[in-house]
Protein backbone atom coordinates (compact mmCIF):
# COMPACT_ATOMS: atom_id res chain seq x y z
CA UNK A 1 0.00 0.00 0.00
CA UNK A 2 2.90 2.62 0.70
CA UNK A 3 4.35 2.23 -2.73
CA UNK A 4 1.14 2.48 -3.86
CA UNK A 5 0.37 5.64 -2.58
CA UNK A 6 3.79 7.13 -2.92
CA UNK A 7 2.98 6.28 -6.73
CA UNK A 8 -0.26 8.09 -6.88
CA UNK A 9 1.25 11.24 -4.57
CA UNK A 10 -0.77 10.20 -2.04
CA UNK A 11 -0.13 10.87 1.42
CA UNK A 12 -0.11 8.50 4.45
CA UNK A 13 -0.83 10.97 7.34
CA UNK A 14 -1.12 9.36 10.46
CA UNK A 15 -0.15 5.94 12.03
CA UNK A 16 -1.66 4.02 15.12
CA UNK A 17 -3.25 0.79 16.63
CA UNK A 18 -1.58 -2.30 16.54
CA UNK A 19 -4.03 -4.88 14.77
CA UNK A 20 -2.56 -5.10 11.41
CA UNK A 21 -5.84 -3.07 9.59
CA UNK A 22 -4.99 -0.62 6.61
CA UNK A 23 -7.97 2.11 5.49
CA UNK A 24 -8.17 5.17 2.76
CA UNK A 25 -10.22 7.89 3.67
CA UNK A 26 -11.55 9.20 0.58
CA UNK A 27 -14.28 12.05 0.57
CA UNK A 28 -15.50 10.68 3.66
CA UNK A 29 -16.21 7.41 2.69
CA UNK A 30 -13.60 4.80 4.23
CA UNK A 31 -11.92 1.69 1.99
CA UNK A 32 -10.62 -1.41 4.32
CA UNK A 33 -8.75 -3.48 2.51
CA UNK A 34 -5.42 -3.61 1.04
CA UNK A 35 -6.24 -4.57 -2.39
CA UNK A 36 -8.83 -2.54 -2.38
CA UNK A 37 -7.46 0.30 -1.59
CA UNK A 38 -4.50 -0.61 -4.09
CA UNK A 39 -6.92 -1.07 -7.33
CA UNK A 40 -8.70 2.11 -5.93
CA UNK A 41 -5.29 4.50 -6.06
CA UNK A 42 -4.36 2.69 -9.43
CA UNK A 43 -7.47 4.20 -11.02
CA UNK A 44 -7.51 7.21 -12.66
CA UNK A 45 -3.96 7.44 -12.14
CA UNK A 46 -0.33 6.89 -13.97
CA UNK A 47 -0.77 3.05 -13.00
CA UNK A 48 -4.36 2.98 -14.68
CA UNK A 49 -4.46 0.80 -17.82
CA UNK A 50 -6.55 1.53 -20.69
CA UNK A 51 -6.12 -1.54 -22.96
CA UNK A 52 -8.31 -4.32 -21.83
CA UNK A 53 -6.28 -7.03 -22.97
CA UNK A 54 -3.77 -5.32 -21.22
CA UNK A 55 -5.85 -4.63 -17.73
CA UNK A 56 -7.15 -8.29 -17.47
CA UNK A 57 -2.68 -9.47 -17.46
CA UNK A 58 -2.79 -6.76 -14.71
CA UNK A 59 -5.23 -8.12 -12.72
CA UNK A 60 -3.91 -11.63 -13.33
CA UNK A 61 -0.55 -10.62 -12.12
CA UNK A 62 -1.99 -8.76 -9.32
CA UNK A 63 -4.24 -12.18 -8.03
CA UNK A 64 -0.44 -13.87 -8.42
CA UNK A 65 1.13 -12.09 -6.53
CA UNK A 66 -0.91 -12.80 -3.39
CA UNK A 67 -0.17 -16.78 -4.12
CA UNK A 68 3.99 -15.55 -4.29
CA UNK A 69 3.42 -13.20 -0.90
CA UNK A 70 2.18 -16.80 0.61
CA UNK A 71 4.55 -18.61 -0.80
CA UNK A 72 7.53 -16.27 0.12
CA UNK A 73 6.34 -15.52 3.97
CA UNK A 74 5.75 -19.33 4.78
CA UNK A 75 9.55 -19.64 3.50
CA UNK A 76 8.81 -21.84 0.81
CA UNK A 77 10.83 -21.27 -2.17
CA UNK A 78 8.39 -19.33 -5.15
CA UNK A 79 10.71 -20.39 -8.04
CA UNK A 80 8.23 -22.41 -9.35
CA UNK A 81 5.24 -20.03 -9.14
CA UNK A 82 7.50 -17.11 -10.28
CA UNK A 83 8.62 -19.32 -13.60
CA UNK A 84 5.76 -18.15 -15.33
CA UNK A 85 6.12 -14.52 -14.46
CA UNK A 86 9.57 -14.88 -15.95
CA UNK A 87 8.84 -16.75 -19.15
CA UNK A 88 6.17 -13.49 -20.23
CA UNK A 89 8.70 -11.01 -18.94
CA UNK A 90 9.78 -9.26 -21.96
CA UNK A 91 10.61 -5.80 -21.07
CA UNK A 92 11.21 -3.31 -17.86
CA UNK A 93 7.85 -3.30 -16.93
CA UNK A 94 5.75 -7.16 -15.83
CA UNK A 95 2.70 -5.77 -18.64
CA UNK A 96 3.36 -3.04 -21.60
CA UNK A 97 5.99 -0.37 -21.47
CA UNK A 98 4.80 1.15 -18.59
CA UNK A 99 5.06 0.44 -14.58
CA UNK A 100 1.72 -0.55 -13.40
CA UNK A 101 -0.09 -1.63 -10.26
CA UNK A 102 0.99 -5.56 -11.26
CA UNK A 103 4.66 -4.09 -10.93
CA UNK A 104 4.35 -2.96 -7.77
CA UNK A 105 2.38 -5.61 -6.27
CA UNK A 106 4.71 -8.38 -7.32
CA UNK A 107 7.38 -5.98 -6.29
CA UNK A 108 6.16 -6.48 -2.69
CA UNK A 109 5.10 -9.86 -2.86
CA UNK A 110 8.92 -11.18 -3.56
CA UNK A 111 10.77 -8.30 -2.10
CA UNK A 112 11.68 -10.49 1.12
CA UNK A 113 13.25 -13.81 -1.48
CA UNK A 114 14.52 -11.34 -3.56
CA UNK A 115 16.47 -9.31 -1.20
CA UNK A 116 17.85 -11.97 0.72
CA UNK A 117 19.57 -13.58 -2.64
CA UNK A 118 16.84 -17.15 -2.31
CA UNK A 119 15.88 -16.94 -5.40
CA UNK A 120 18.73 -17.44 -8.39
CA UNK A 121 16.61 -19.08 -11.45
CA UNK A 122 14.86 -16.26 -12.50
CA UNK A 123 17.18 -13.67 -13.99
CA UNK A 124 14.97 -11.92 -16.31
CA UNK A 125 13.15 -10.77 -12.87
CA UNK A 126 15.94 -10.32 -10.98
CA UNK A 127 16.93 -7.58 -12.96
CA UNK A 128 13.59 -6.28 -13.18
CA UNK A 129 13.87 -6.80 -9.49
CA UNK A 130 16.95 -4.59 -9.08
CA UNK A 131 16.02 -2.28 -11.14
CA UNK A 132 12.55 -1.16 -8.90
CA UNK A 133 14.46 -1.20 -6.22
CA UNK A 134 17.05 1.30 -7.25
CA UNK A 135 13.50 3.27 -8.47
CA UNK A 136 12.15 3.02 -4.90
CA UNK A 137 15.60 3.55 -2.65
CA UNK A 138 14.11 6.35 -0.64
CA UNK A 139 10.86 4.62 -0.12
CA UNK A 140 12.38 1.55 1.16
CA UNK A 141 15.05 3.52 3.20
CA UNK A 142 12.04 5.15 5.15
CA UNK A 143 9.82 2.21 5.61
CA UNK A 144 12.68 -1.02 5.52
CA UNK A 145 10.27 -2.65 3.08
CA UNK A 146 7.46 -2.25 1.14
CA UNK A 147 5.58 -5.12 2.78
CA UNK A 148 3.01 -3.85 5.38
CA UNK A 149 3.98 -3.88 8.64
CA UNK A 150 1.79 -4.27 11.61
CA UNK A 151 0.18 -0.79 12.16
CA UNK A 152 -2.95 1.06 11.56
CA UNK A 153 -2.14 3.18 8.18
CA UNK A 154 -4.34 5.68 7.70
CA UNK A 155 -4.30 7.38 4.29
CA UNK A 156 -6.12 10.54 3.11
CA UNK A 157 -6.29 11.45 -0.77
CA UNK A 158 -5.50 14.94 -1.20
CA UNK A 159 -3.82 17.78 -3.05
CA UNK A 160 -0.44 17.64 -1.59
CA UNK A 161 1.88 20.54 -1.12
CA UNK A 162 4.75 21.64 -3.17
CA UNK A 163 6.94 20.65 0.17
CA UNK A 164 5.48 17.17 0.10
CA UNK A 165 6.31 16.33 -3.85
CA UNK A 166 10.03 17.98 -4.06
CA UNK A 167 11.35 14.74 -2.91
CA UNK A 168 14.47 16.81 -1.79
CA UNK A 169 14.98 15.77 2.23
CA UNK A 170 16.42 19.36 3.18
CA UNK A 171 13.17 20.89 2.57
CA UNK A 172 10.89 17.99 3.41
CA UNK A 173 11.55 17.79 7.75
CA UNK A 174 8.04 18.68 8.32
CA UNK A 175 6.63 16.06 6.42
CA UNK A 176 6.25 13.08 8.47
CA UNK A 177 5.66 10.55 5.28
CA UNK A 178 5.21 12.24 2.16
CA UNK A 179 6.12 10.78 -1.94
CA UNK A 180 9.72 10.31 -2.84
CA UNK A 181 9.18 11.81 -5.83
CA UNK A 182 12.91 13.27 -7.43
CA UNK A 183 13.13 17.15 -7.00
CA UNK A 184 11.53 18.40 -9.83
CA UNK A 185 10.64 14.62 -11.55
CA UNK A 186 7.07 13.50 -11.10
CA UNK A 187 8.31 9.67 -11.45
CA UNK A 188 5.49 8.92 -13.25
CA UNK A 189 2.86 10.38 -15.96
CA UNK A 190 -0.72 10.44 -17.53
CA UNK A 191 -1.24 10.09 -21.39
CA UNK A 192 -3.75 8.38 -23.85
CA UNK A 193 -2.58 5.15 -25.07
CA UNK A 194 -5.25 4.35 -26.85
CA UNK A 195 -4.61 7.61 -29.63
CA UNK A 196 -5.02 6.06 -33.02
CA UNK A 197 -3.77 8.60 -35.78
CA UNK A 198 -6.71 8.42 -38.53
CA UNK A 199 -6.66 8.32 -42.09
CA UNK A 200 -10.00 8.40 -44.02
CA UNK A 201 -11.69 7.37 -40.83
CA UNK A 202 -9.54 4.63 -40.24
CA UNK A 203 -7.07 4.18 -37.40
CA UNK A 204 -3.41 3.58 -38.86
CA UNK A 205 0.01 2.73 -36.60
CA UNK A 206 1.84 5.52 -36.98
CA UNK A 207 5.36 5.67 -37.63
CA UNK A 208 8.32 6.22 -34.87
CA UNK A 209 9.20 9.80 -34.79
CA UNK A 210 12.13 11.74 -34.53
CA UNK A 211 12.98 15.25 -34.22
CA UNK A 212 16.78 15.22 -34.86
CA UNK A 213 17.42 17.53 -37.98
CA UNK A 214 14.40 20.13 -37.08
CA UNK A 215 16.34 23.15 -37.62
CA UNK A 216 15.37 23.34 -41.25
CA UNK A 217 11.87 23.49 -42.37
CA UNK A 218 11.90 20.74 -44.53
CA UNK A 219 12.83 18.14 -41.81
CA UNK A 220 10.80 19.88 -39.44
CA UNK A 221 7.73 19.20 -41.88
CA UNK A 222 8.70 15.04 -42.64
CA UNK A 223 8.99 15.10 -38.23
CA UNK A 224 5.57 16.23 -38.20
CA UNK A 225 4.23 13.73 -41.01
CA UNK A 226 6.36 11.25 -39.21
CA UNK A 227 4.12 10.77 -36.42
CA UNK A 228 0.33 12.12 -36.48
CA UNK A 229 0.62 13.32 -32.24
CA UNK A 230 3.19 15.51 -33.25
CA UNK A 231 3.07 18.79 -35.31
CA UNK A 232 5.01 21.44 -36.17
CA UNK A 233 3.60 25.20 -35.30
CA UNK A 234 6.16 27.54 -36.33
CA UNK A 235 9.84 28.87 -35.87
CA UNK A 236 11.40 31.35 -33.65
CA UNK A 237 14.39 33.52 -33.52
CA UNK A 238 16.48 34.17 -30.52
CA UNK A 239 19.02 37.09 -30.10
CA UNK A 240 21.97 37.65 -28.49
CA UNK A 241 23.58 40.74 -29.74
CA UNK A 242 24.72 40.15 -33.15
CA UNK A 243 23.93 36.07 -32.74
CA UNK A 244 20.54 34.67 -33.28
CA UNK A 245 19.78 31.57 -32.47
CA UNK A 246 16.71 29.30 -34.79
CA UNK A 247 14.26 27.18 -32.70
CA UNK A 248 11.22 25.42 -34.20
CA UNK A 249 8.21 24.04 -32.11
CA UNK A 250 6.00 21.06 -31.90
CA UNK A 251 2.90 20.86 -30.30
CA UNK A 252 0.59 16.90 -29.73
CA UNK A 253 -2.91 17.10 -29.51
CA UNK A 254 -3.08 14.07 -27.30
CA UNK A 255 -5.33 14.47 -24.11
CA UNK A 256 -3.44 14.56 -20.93
CA UNK A 257 -5.00 14.22 -17.58
CA UNK A 258 -4.23 16.90 -15.21
CA UNK A 259 -1.70 16.46 -12.49
CA UNK A 260 -4.88 16.87 -10.06
CA UNK A 261 -2.81 15.91 -6.67
CA UNK A 262 -0.52 19.13 -7.39
CA UNK A 263 -2.78 21.95 -6.32
CA UNK A 264 -0.65 24.26 -8.48
CA UNK A 265 -0.12 22.35 -11.37
CA UNK A 266 0.28 24.32 -14.44
CA UNK A 267 -2.01 21.98 -16.72
CA UNK A 268 -3.48 24.97 -19.51
CA UNK A 269 0.01 24.01 -21.02
CA UNK A 270 -0.09 22.69 -24.68
CA UNK A 271 1.85 19.35 -24.54
CA UNK A 272 4.89 21.03 -26.73
CA UNK A 273 8.49 21.53 -26.92
CA UNK A 274 10.79 22.97 -29.21
CA UNK A 275 14.89 22.36 -30.51
CA UNK A 276 17.08 25.04 -30.40
CA UNK A 277 20.50 24.10 -32.64
CA UNK A 278 23.85 25.35 -31.57
CA UNK A 279 22.13 27.30 -28.12
CA UNK A 280 25.42 26.62 -25.80
CA UNK A 281 29.08 27.66 -27.31
CA UNK A 282 31.95 25.15 -25.79
CA UNK A 283 33.10 28.01 -23.73
CA UNK A 284 30.00 27.94 -21.76
CA UNK A 285 29.53 24.64 -21.52
CA UNK A 286 32.93 23.67 -20.41
CA UNK A 287 32.12 26.92 -17.89
CA UNK A 288 29.14 25.18 -16.69
CA UNK A 289 31.07 21.64 -16.33
CA UNK A 290 33.68 23.36 -14.07
CA UNK A 291 31.19 25.67 -12.33
CA UNK A 292 28.95 22.97 -11.11
CA UNK A 293 31.03 19.56 -11.09
CA UNK A 294 34.09 21.88 -9.38
CA UNK A 295 31.30 22.96 -6.35
CA UNK A 296 32.56 26.66 -7.31
CA UNK A 297 29.74 27.68 -4.98
CA UNK A 298 29.17 26.29 -1.54
CA UNK A 299 25.01 25.99 -2.27
CA UNK A 300 25.89 23.51 -5.42
CA UNK A 301 25.03 20.33 -3.52
CA UNK A 302 26.30 16.99 -4.95
CA UNK A 303 22.82 15.16 -4.83
CA UNK A 304 20.93 11.71 -6.23
CA UNK A 305 18.93 11.62 -8.77
CA UNK A 306 15.94 11.73 -6.57
CA UNK A 307 17.52 14.80 -4.91
CA UNK A 308 19.42 13.45 -1.58
CA UNK A 309 22.82 14.90 -1.01
CA UNK A 310 25.69 12.76 -1.81
CA UNK A 311 27.63 14.59 0.51
CA UNK A 312 27.34 16.27 3.60
CA UNK A 313 24.02 15.36 4.25
CA UNK A 314 22.87 16.73 7.14
CA UNK A 315 19.49 15.00 7.92
CA UNK A 316 18.95 12.58 11.08
CA UNK A 317 17.50 8.96 11.10
CA UNK A 318 16.34 8.06 14.28
CA UNK A 319 18.46 7.68 17.30
CA UNK A 320 20.33 10.82 15.54
CA UNK A 321 22.53 8.85 13.46
CA UNK A 322 24.16 10.41 10.50
CA UNK A 323 22.49 9.18 7.36
CA UNK A 324 25.16 9.21 4.96
CA UNK A 325 23.67 8.75 1.44
CA UNK A 326 26.49 7.08 -1.03
CA UNK A 327 26.77 7.83 -5.33
CA UNK A 328 25.13 4.70 -6.98
CA UNK A 329 27.37 4.44 -10.55
CA UNK A 330 24.66 3.26 -12.36
CA UNK A 331 22.72 6.33 -11.70
CA UNK A 332 22.91 9.79 -12.89
CA UNK A 333 24.95 11.71 -11.24
CA UNK A 334 24.02 15.05 -10.14
CA UNK A 335 25.52 18.26 -8.87
CA UNK A 336 22.42 21.08 -8.70
CA UNK A 337 21.26 24.17 -7.57
CA UNK A 338 17.47 24.10 -6.20
CA UNK A 339 15.62 27.41 -5.67
CA UNK A 340 18.28 28.84 -5.23
CA UNK A 341 19.18 30.37 -8.79
CA UNK A 342 21.34 33.59 -7.87
CA UNK A 343 24.81 31.53 -7.87
CA UNK A 344 23.80 30.64 -12.00
CA UNK A 345 22.78 33.42 -12.51
CA UNK A 346 25.31 35.94 -11.43
CA UNK A 347 28.41 33.95 -12.96
CA UNK A 348 26.29 33.00 -16.08
CA UNK A 349 23.68 36.48 -16.48
CA UNK A 350 24.22 36.82 -20.22
CA UNK A 351 23.23 32.82 -21.07
CA UNK A 352 20.33 33.24 -18.21
CA UNK A 353 18.82 35.89 -20.65
CA UNK A 354 19.62 33.99 -22.92
CA UNK A 355 17.18 30.78 -21.39
CA UNK A 356 14.55 33.83 -20.42
CA UNK A 357 14.30 34.86 -24.35
CA UNK A 358 13.79 31.37 -25.57
CA UNK A 359 11.16 30.51 -23.36
CA UNK A 360 9.42 33.91 -23.89
CA UNK A 361 10.48 33.31 -27.89
CA UNK A 362 8.94 29.60 -27.31
CA UNK A 363 6.00 30.15 -25.30
CA UNK A 364 4.46 33.11 -27.44
CA UNK A 365 4.53 30.63 -30.34
CA UNK A 366 2.70 28.38 -28.62
CA UNK A 367 -0.21 30.58 -26.81
CA UNK A 368 0.90 31.49 -23.68
CA UNK A 369 -0.20 34.60 -22.65
CA UNK A 370 2.97 37.65 -22.45
CA UNK A 371 1.66 38.65 -19.17
CA UNK A 372 2.23 35.14 -17.68
CA UNK A 373 5.75 34.13 -19.68
CA UNK A 374 7.35 38.06 -18.05
CA UNK A 375 6.57 36.27 -14.77
CA UNK A 376 8.32 32.98 -15.81
CA UNK A 377 11.69 33.85 -14.63
CA UNK A 378 12.30 31.65 -11.22
CA UNK A 379 14.58 29.00 -11.28
CA UNK A 380 13.02 26.29 -9.67
CA UNK A 381 15.78 23.50 -10.17
CA UNK A 382 19.33 23.87 -12.04
CA UNK A 383 21.00 20.79 -12.66
CA UNK A 384 24.42 19.49 -14.26
CA UNK A 385 23.60 15.68 -14.84
CA UNK A 386 26.53 13.15 -16.03
CA UNK A 387 25.13 9.59 -17.11
CA UNK A 388 28.15 7.11 -17.40
CA UNK A 389 27.55 3.58 -18.47
CA UNK A 390 24.44 1.73 -17.80
CA UNK A 391 22.66 4.99 -16.29
CA UNK A 392 19.36 5.85 -17.66
CA UNK A 393 16.33 7.37 -16.40
CA UNK A 394 12.54 5.85 -16.45
CA UNK A 395 9.96 7.41 -17.85
CA UNK A 396 8.42 10.32 -16.20
CA UNK A 397 7.51 14.27 -16.10
CA UNK A 398 8.99 16.66 -14.43
CA UNK A 399 7.20 19.36 -11.23
CA UNK A 400 4.37 20.29 -13.01
CA UNK A 401 4.04 23.40 -10.82
CA UNK A 402 6.81 24.62 -12.97
CA UNK A 403 6.60 25.99 -16.33
CA UNK A 404 9.46 25.34 -18.81
CA UNK A 405 12.76 22.54 -18.31
CA UNK A 406 15.84 23.82 -21.01
CA UNK A 407 18.16 20.94 -21.26
CA UNK A 408 21.44 21.70 -23.36
CA UNK A 409 23.59 18.43 -24.73
CA UNK A 410 26.97 18.95 -23.42
CA UNK A 411 28.47 15.92 -24.67
CA UNK A 412 28.55 14.80 -28.78
CA UNK A 413 26.48 11.76 -29.28
CA UNK A 414 28.35 8.93 -31.16
CA UNK A 415 31.53 10.20 -30.09
CA UNK A 416 31.72 10.60 -26.12
CA UNK A 417 28.94 8.26 -25.65
CA UNK A 418 26.44 6.06 -27.15
CA UNK A 419 22.96 5.11 -26.13
CA UNK A 420 21.73 7.72 -23.97
CA UNK A 421 18.54 8.52 -26.19
CA UNK A 422 16.24 11.18 -24.89
CA UNK A 423 12.52 10.19 -25.75
CA UNK A 424 9.37 11.83 -25.70
CA UNK A 425 5.71 11.21 -25.31
CA UNK A 426 4.60 8.81 -25.97
CA UNK A 427 5.98 5.25 -24.40
CA UNK A 428 4.52 3.16 -26.61
CA UNK A 429 5.47 5.09 -29.81
CA UNK A 430 8.27 7.17 -28.68
CA UNK A 431 9.66 10.28 -30.25
CA UNK A 432 13.38 10.72 -30.23
CA UNK A 433 15.00 13.75 -29.74
CA UNK A 434 18.27 14.02 -31.21
CA UNK A 435 20.60 17.18 -29.75
CA UNK A 436 24.07 17.32 -31.54
CA UNK A 437 26.54 19.01 -28.57
CA UNK A 438 25.37 22.80 -27.55
CA UNK A 439 21.82 21.95 -28.95
CA UNK A 440 18.81 22.78 -26.62
CA UNK A 441 15.67 21.74 -26.23
CA UNK A 442 12.76 23.44 -23.99
CA UNK A 443 9.07 21.35 -22.96
CA UNK A 444 6.35 22.27 -21.48
CA UNK A 445 7.03 20.65 -18.10
CA UNK A 446 3.77 19.82 -16.35
CA UNK A 447 2.59 17.39 -20.09
CA UNK A 448 5.65 15.93 -21.32
CA UNK A 449 6.34 12.79 -20.51
CA UNK A 450 9.94 11.43 -21.06
CA UNK A 451 13.32 9.07 -20.43
CA UNK A 452 16.61 8.85 -20.79
CA UNK A 453 17.71 5.11 -22.73
CA UNK A 454 20.71 3.56 -21.06
CA UNK A 455 24.05 4.76 -21.52
CA UNK A 456 26.02 2.10 -23.23
CA UNK A 457 29.45 3.18 -23.55
CA UNK A 458 31.28 6.44 -22.72
CA UNK A 459 30.01 9.45 -20.76
CA UNK A 460 26.94 11.85 -21.52
CA UNK A 461 26.21 15.12 -20.23
CA UNK A 462 23.59 17.62 -19.77
CA UNK A 463 22.65 20.34 -17.95
CA UNK A 464 18.96 22.02 -17.23
CA UNK A 465 16.70 24.57 -15.60
CA UNK A 466 13.45 24.40 -14.83
CA UNK A 467 11.37 27.84 -14.64
CA UNK A 468 8.68 28.70 -12.82
CA UNK A 469 6.52 31.63 -11.90
CA UNK A 470 8.30 34.27 -9.86
CA UNK A 471 4.70 34.82 -8.39
CA UNK A 472 3.77 31.10 -7.16
CA UNK A 473 7.53 30.79 -5.81
CA UNK A 474 7.20 33.95 -3.88
CA UNK A 475 3.59 32.29 -2.60
CA UNK A 476 5.40 28.48 -1.76
CA UNK A 477 8.60 30.24 0.13
CA UNK A 478 6.18 31.97 2.28
CA UNK A 479 4.46 29.22 3.11
CA UNK A 480 7.31 27.13 3.85
CA UNK A 481 6.30 24.92 0.46
CA UNK A 482 9.50 25.78 -1.74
Amino acid sequence: CALVAETCNVDIVSKSGSNGSVSLEVGGRTFCEPGAICRFLARNSSLEVKDMMQAGKVDELVDLSQVVAIHVNNCDSPASVLASVEAGLKGNFLVGNKMTLADLMMFAAVFPAFSSGSVSACPNLKKWFDSLSKHFAGALKKTGSPVLQPSNISLKAKSVSTSATTGNKRRTKDVAWSPRVPVGHTEFSWRNPNRKAMVGGKPVKTARTTASTASTASTAASTAVASDRWRMVGKFGVKDGEQEYQGVAFVCDDMVAPNSYFKDAQDHLPLSYAIIRGFASEDEMNRLDSFFRGKQHPDIKRTTFQGDDVEDHDDKVAGGKKNEIKSDPTEPEVFQLYANGGPFISSFSKFYQRLLDAKTAFGKLIGVEESELADVTFPQDIRHITYRETASCMWHKDDPTNHFNTIIMCARPGEDFEGGQLQFHPAEDPVDVDLKKGDAVIYSTPKVEHRVTETTKGIRKIFLVELKRASLAAKQQSSGHL
